[in-house]
């Protein structure tokens, strides 16, 4: 049993404690407010482009298939009318030999034609010679004498004029269609054989071009498909696409993929800090000269998307260093920010009904108060404040949000009483 003078003491030991705890609690974590000269680095990834390259397309026309049989390794360095690929084209000879076979038969119907065309015009000038003959025979008894002939004889030679007569008129008139309506069927023969002589041309052309030569010297570059697959012999590629470059080594810039989310503050005349990849003993310093407006993935098997930006490589370090296209280059890049930038904590910052605050400790106080801000620019960890903060503050960063805050105004002794006094009756 305990003595009773001790009680007490453990009474009172227990109520500090716990006054400890519940003022632990309560304590926010807090961050001064500082001058930012410079934010930490973005650590982003690319790869050394030429800004003048000539690029490489697979030989064809019209999309057609054709299969990579040799190529050159990557990175050599060609000249000016050296092949730098061959492609085998199987299907472009079976196309080949079916536009020659489509020729050869245009040729028989075109003769068919012809011959039937000749045919049906011999049938109606039997017709017409045997009219005229019958003709003439009729106009001679019409022009006889009456005194010769019975009447009925010349009535009927009469009749038989009228009638051959327009008989000869409707045969002229079949030689006449009959002549059209050949002539047309012939040019529609025609206009096929002239759509089948320039596919069997384009085929041709299509089989005599089936090597990539260099239009000039430079070192060869392969290009990725959008899977970032490079072309490997045996491939099937299409005539028209892309198959390399030949990069002019003395322009080059590096390009950087960042993800869309951390590129927010990035824009062009960022500072960037580069080397190659396993090489900081080569690093040296550009700025950022392009950005690209929208973000896009860089494969179908990640969803993320990706801005891309470009900085140029100093002449003077491509002399010195020897880079080529291909290298790939760790950057570390520093993004803008204005003069006596003040930055604080994302996590500091609560957004509500479209307005920024943060809580700054009030001065000879250990209370928060809340205080509107606005924001210049905001990466994915730190956003500078342009307005509402200054050097020195103290902000919370475990800041209250709606939630907390009604339930912090009802625990409020203060607060519990004047809304008693607000709902008093008068």
């Amino acid at each position: 049993m305990k003595p009773l003078h001790l009680i007490p003491w453990a009474v009172f030991m227990c109520s500090v404690l716990s006054s400890c705890s519940e003022s632990a609690e309560q304590t926010p974590v807090i961050e001064v407010t500082q001058i930012q000269k410079q934010n930490l680095p973005l650590v982003a990834m690319g790869t050394v482009k030429s800004i003048k390259a000539t690029p490489l397309l697979v030989p064809g026309q019209n999309w057609s298939p054709r299969q990579l049989i040799w190529m050159r390794p990557e990175g050599e360095f060609v000249k000016a009318g050296e092949i730098v690929a061959k492609f085998s084209a199987t299907q472009g000879k079976l196309e080949l030999a079916q536009a020659q076979i489509d020729l050869e038969r245009n040729a028989v119907a075109r003769v068919l034609k012809e011959a039937d065309l000749g045919v049906s015009q011999g049938r109606i000038g039997v017709d017409l010679a045997q009219v005229d003959a019958e003709l003439n025979i009729a106009r001679r008894y019409a022009k006889a004498d009456l005194q010769v002939f019975a009447r009925n004889q010349i009535l009927d030679a009469v009749q038989d004029e009228k009638f051959l007569g327009n008989k000869r008129d409707v045969l002229d008139w079949r030689r006449n269609q009959s002549d059209g309506r050949g002539q047309a069927e012939l040019a529609v023969i025609d206009s096929q054989r002239a759509r089948v002589t320039l596919n069997a041309n384009q085929k041709k052309s299509d089989l005599e071009a089936l090597d990539i030569k260099a239009p000039n010297d430079g070192i060869f570059m392969l290009s990725s498909d959008w899977g970032e697959e490079k072309p490997k012999i045996g491939a099937t590629m299409y005539a028209g696409s892309d198959f390399g470059t030949l990069p002019d080594s003395s322009a080059m810039q590096v390009e950087l993929s960042v993800p869309q989310i951390e590129a927010q503050s990035i824009v062009v005349g960022a500072q960037v800090n580069m080397h190659p990849e396993g090489r900081p003993d080569q690093a040296f310093v550009s700025t950022i000269s392009q950005v690209d407006g929208g973000a896009q993935a860089k494969n179908r098997r990640n969803p993320v998307k990706y801005v891309s930006m470009k900085a140029k490589i100093p002449s003077a370090m491509i002399v010195k260093y020897r880079f080529v296209s291909g290298q790939r280059f760790r950057a570390n890049i520093f993004s803008l920010l204005p003069k006596n930038a003040v930055s604080v904590a994302n996590i500091a910052i609560v957004s509500e009904a479209g307005k920024n605050y943060v809580e700054v400790r009030e001065a000879n106080a250990n209370q928060f108060k809340r205080r509107e801000i606005t924001l210049d620019q905001q990466g994915i960890a730190r956003a500078t404040i342009s307005k509402g903060l200054q050097v020195g503050d103290i902000v919370s960063l475990t800041p209250k949000r709606d939630e907390e805050q009604a339930v912090s105004n009802s625990k409020n002794p203060a607060n519990k009483k004047r809304s008693k006094d607000q709902g008093a009756p008068k």
